[in-house]
């Protein structure tokens, strides 16, 4: 498992690397889905888990990480969206 999480950040990294402070195109997603197999699937639904774990617990007044949080999952289903359309083809 944590070696497709390392694979997953390794692709994102690369990816941000292009678009350092904005949101992921669906393009890039797209490149990023196409390495996704079986193994990499399991690890984001795993950190999209993990995410909304620590978002349970996040204090109120921490609206920076709710803020991450919400944008870590959202990034995360928007590729599981791309990797449903990729297998759909």
């Amino acid at each position: 498992m944590i070696m497709s999480v390392d694979t997953i950040y390794r692709h994102f990294k690369k990816a941000w690397a292009e678009t350092p402070h904005g949101t992921l195109s669906n393009a890039q997603l797209r490149l990023i889905a196409e390495n996704c197999r079986r193994d990499e699937i399991a690890a984001i639904h795993f950190v999209i888990k993990l995410c909304n774990a620590d978002l349970a617990t996040c204090p109120d007044w921490d609206v920076e990480m709710q803020y991450l949080l919400y944008k870590n999952i959202h990034t995360l289903q928007r590729l599981l969206a791309q990797i449903d359309l990729l297998r759909k083809q």
